[in-house]
């Protein structure tokens, strides 16, 4: 048989910031660039979310 598997990650990016409140630290990260070395590096799977698809059956 051949199957399409789809199997979902999930990770972070940290950034210290310097702000006068969480919503001003929070918003501010959103014009930072994103280290996908450390986005890479914290990958966990996310087995309730993976999904798997019989494409055809071969016999």
């Amino acid at each position: 048989m051949k199957y399409e598997v789809k199997r979902y990650y999930s990770s972070f990016v940290s950034f210290e910031i310097e702000a006068d409140s969480e919503e001003e630290a929070y918003n501010k990260t959103q014009e930072l660039k994103i280290d996908f070395t450390e986005l890479q590096n914290n990958l966990e799977n996310w087995e309730e979310a993976d999904e798997i698809l019989m494409l055809e059956e071969i016999y």
